[in-house]
């Protein structure tokens, strides 16, 4: 062994310098070239020490031959190494990316058969596996779609969260479709599948209801809110009580148009303004849930549950609508109910105005919005939002058409209470026909937004209102004309009373608002004319019911003489008066008038004229100053008592003073003729004297 380490390489045999030999399983290069596997061959050599002739070396070209060979091993070897590298590296590649697709799927609840259960040796391995991961996936579709549901219950409307339910339902939806053995054989599953499906649905469906469809900026720039509608009813109401006030104290200065579009029908009048254009100017519908509604429309209809999406409009009625608070008539006047009626119907007609041109435009831009899946539905959700807005107002319309008066059962309050009876009496009539008007007028508009069966149920609801205030509004006259008649006034003077004033002005308004009135009692011919005498006469029975009060000579023909001549001269300015009321009628009034002045003289004046009634022929001559004595000392009883009574009209005032004179001078001057000029002289009046007097009465 020492000496072979001195020798060189190529003195050594090939079998020494291979002593196992490579050897590739194929055909030569062609196997290589394809990948064949390589082996080792060990070669048995049959070289000993020290015995190197008992096989006798290779020739040289034999050992080169062998070295060259040898050498293309590596460089084979590397490149075949290389490609079986690449080869591996892709399949771990390939394996990575398909654990984590796996992985992926889990989590949204994917489920793909071929992946995750590799061919098992058998079918009940298959089963085994399969069902294993199914109910993997089930967990954690359970896991994204009810905790969840837990955790943000005050957090509906989440668009993440709807992502979680939509991508929940497609997987769901998949694996039911899919009919695979595995669901079929295994009932638990299935039935889990269904479950969750049927609870993703309906999750979804309510997140639908809390979605944010529309847009609330164009209605609060508008002014368009609770607040400002209210604050705005509260002014005008304020504003016409003002108006009413000066109007019925200008009594002198007041004329009656008979327009049913007068100063004090301002709300009604504004009905006729027409629907607000600024609103088509407005983008109500919020683009981003465009895309959102399609998605859960096309779930919906994907699994048969359009008629549970269509009942659940109806649930959650005040979560479809809910960013638009004016449509739910509560968020106006729930909160105000105990105010004036006054205040809440004018905040009503103006919340009705509102709420139809509002409709109006959703209806219009809802229509031209198209939403992919979700456009065979926003006929029925519009439906439902105008129809539950509708309702609301018709029921609170109705609350109104019952409210009453709190009545008084302390007898030192009673007749306050009767005056305040009265005057609410009558603002709640004015109320109910500027409602009625109201309906009228909206109920084109109203027709216009629905159609079907839902059109017949809206039209049912708003003439229910209408003929109950019709109906209302009869049975209010009747108890007017009671409380009038019972009304039991405070005299303080004899002049017009201020309840005489407040009803004359209440029959002014129903001259101007006849028209309507006239639709609300059924368009009967008569039947306003008789509605307005009911009132004439139950004021005229007031007043003489009153009169009987005051004790004082000529007194109550005064008191009846100011208050019936103010009413009759307010009904006849009012235009069709005469042809209303009947001319008849009015003639009637100014006759009672006549006898009004009549009993009036009679009851002040013909005890002073009779003192100088006939006596005897002894009494005339031996007392003449003494007729004059008793004369002046009764009128001057009589004058310095009525000299200050106040006879509002000037005409009436100069009518009374006329009847006066011509009862009186004619007798006065007739005694003055009988006697000589020096009975004369012991008189204390001249007939001038008396007249110019009889002239200063009644100025107040």
């Amino acid at each position: 062994m020492g000496g072979d380490r001195g020798k060189k390489p190529v003195d050594t045999p090939a079998d020494m310098l291979l002593p196992s030999r490579k050897r590739w399983l194929g055909d030569g290069g062609s196997d290589r070239a394809h990948g064949g596997c390589l082996f080792y061959e060990t070669t048995p050599s049959s070289f000993t020490h020290g015995s190197s002739s008992s096989s006798p070396n290779r020739p040289l070209h034999d050992r080169m031959e062998v070295d060259t060979k040898e050498s293309e091993i590596p460089r084979q070897r590397t490149e075949n190494d290389r490609k079986i590298s690449a080869r591996i590296k892709r399949s771990h590649q390939a394996r990575r990316r398909q654990r984590y697709e796996d992985q992926e799927d889990r989590v949204h609840g994917n489920v793909h058969f071929a992946s995750i259960c590799p061919p098992p040796v058998s079918w009940l391995e298959l089963k085994h596996n399969m069902e294993v991961k199914l109910d993997l996936n089930l967990d954690d579709i359970e896991k994204s779609i009810v905790i969840p549901r837990c955790q943000e219950m005050d957090t509906s409307g989440n668009p993440d969260k709807v992502d979680k339910y939509l991508v929940a339902a497609k997987n769901l939806t998949r694996i039911l479709n899919l009919e695979h053995p595995v669901l079929t054989e295994t009932g638990h599953l299935r039935d889990r599948a269904r479950s969750l499906h049927g609870t993703t649905i309906s999750s979804i469906i309510t997140e639908f209801c809390y979605l944010k469809v529309w847009r609330v900026s164009p209605l609060r720039r508008l002014g368009y809110l609770p607040g400002p509608i209210w604050e705005s009813s509260v002014r005008s109401t304020f504003n016409e009580s003002i108006s009413a006030t000066v109007s019925s104290s200008s009594s002198s200065s007041f004329t009656c148009s008979g327009s049913t579009n007068g100063s004090s029908d301002n709300n009604q009048a504004s009905l006729e303004d027409g629907p607000d254009k600024r609103l088509a100017c407005t983008g109500f519908i919020n683009i981003q849930s465009v895309s959102v509604l399609d998605d859960i429309a096309s779930i919906i209809t994907e699994g048969g549950y359009q008629q549970l999406l269509r009942g659940a409009f109806d649930r959650h009625y005040s979560e479809l609508a809910r960013y638009f608070e004016i449509l739910d008539i509560e968020n106006i006047l729930g909160s105000h109910m105990k105010d004036s009626v006054e205040i809440l119907v004018n905040a009503w007609v103006r919340a009705m105005r509102i709420t139809l041109n509002v409709l109006t435009e959703m209806r219009r831009q809802l229509h031209k919005q198209n939403f992919g899946a979700f456009n065979s539905f926003k006929h029925d959700y519009f439906m439902v939002i105008a129809t539950q807005s509708i309702k609301k107002l018709v029921a609170c319309g109705s609350s109104m058409c019952s409210w009453q008066q709190n009545s008084q059962d302390d007898p030192s309050t009673q007749s306050c209470a009767a005056r305040e009876s009265t005057k609410h009496t009558t603002q709640m009539i004015l109320n109910l026909v500027m409602m009625y008007r109201a309906l009228n007028y909206a109920m084109p508009e109203l027709l216009a937004l629905f159609s079907g069966r839902t059109e017949q149920i809206v039209l049912a609801e708003f003439r229910g209102l209408i003929d109950r205030s019709s109906s209302t509004v009869l049975q209010l006259f009747m108890e007017l004309n009671n409380l009038i008649k019972s009304q039991r006034l405070v005299m303080v003077d004899i002049g017009v009373h201020h309840i005489t004033r407040h009803i004359t002005e209440y029959m002014r308004v129903l001259f101007e608002k006849k028209s309507t009135i006239y639709q609300m009692l059924d368009s009967k011919p008569n039947a306003f004319g008789e509605l307005v005498m009911g009132l004439v006469s139950s004021l005229e029975s007031m007043l003489e019911m009153n009169s009987r009060s005051l004790v004082l000579q000529g007194q109550k023909q005064v008191f009846l003489l100011n208050n019936l001549h103010f009413m009759i001269e307010q009904v006849k300015r009012c235009i069709d008066s005469g042809l209303i009321l009947g001319e008849s009628c009015l003639v009637q009034r100014e006759d009672q008038l006549d006898q009004l002045i009549t009993a009036y003289i009679e009851a002040s004046w013909d005890p002073v004229i009779s003192s100088f009634e006939k006596r005897t022929q002894v009494a005339i001559i031996l007392w003449p100053h003494q007729l004059f004595d008793k004369f002046n000392s009764s009128f001057e009883r009589i004058y310095s008592v009525q000299k200050t009574w106040k006879v509002t009209n000037p005409n009436v005032r100069l009518k009374l003073r006329e009847a006066i004179i011509q009862k009186l001078i004619p007798v006065y001057q007739m005694q003055m003729g009988n006697q000589s000029e020096k009975k004369q002289m012991s008189a204390r009046y001249s007939v001038e004297q008396l007249e110019s007097q009889l002239l200063e009465m009644f100025e107040g």
